[in-house]
């Protein structure tokens, strides 16, 4: 009895035991890809906000240090920003830059607060005061997720200070 007793357990596993199993680790995979996948997408968005709040903050370092004005163009069209000396707002000539040109990701857009623009310009002076500005970094009309996902970024006129909050933070602040 007891010798087959051991033989029933060095069998191991049935092939309908193992595939229950595996169907099992299947399903519940399944239902945590979307949250991921989600979770993915705002830090994209986030890491964006990052990249170009520091260019931001980048030009308006340069404007104080050196102690020239400069004018940040945020062309959401081309989807680049930089720096520059001059600039020409009527027909869009701008001079050369003066700071390396950051690439905006195509998984996002930004907007000049709540409508889209295809340019933007924020003046930085030689004291560090700005022309400020309000600008949402969302996901692009291809993006799964919703706007509430987004960061603003806010440009202080007075201090030439840039700040990034979430959407979701800045609408509970003005409640």
């Amino acid at each position: 009895m007891g010798a087959m007793l051991k033989n029933r357990f060095e069998q191991g596993f049935s092939i309908f035991e193992l595939l229950i199993v595996m169907f099992i680790i299947a399903i519940i995979a399944g239902m945590g890809i979307p949250r991921f996948q989600g979770s993915l997408e705002k830090a994209e968005i986030r890491s964006a906000a990052g990249r170009i709040a520091a260019a931001i903050r980048a030009s308006r370092y340069k404007a104080v240090s050196e102690k020239i004005p400069l004018t940040v163009v945020i062309d959401a069209e081309n989807r680049k920003l930089f720096a520059v000396r001059e600039i020409d707002r009527e027909s869009s000539e701008t001079g050369e830059s003066v700071t390396p040109v950051e690439l905006i990701p195509e998984s996002v857009e930004i907007w000049r607060w709540r409508e889209q623009v295809t340019k933007a310009y924020v003046d930085f002076h030689p004291s560090g005061t700005s022309s400020g500005g309000t600008f949402l970094v969302v996901p692009s009309a291809e993006g799964k997720i919703g706007d509430e996902d987004g960061q603003i970024i806010t440009i202080d006129p007075m201090s030439g200070r840039v700040k990034v909050t979430s959407v979701k933070s800045f609408k509970g602040e003005a409640r």
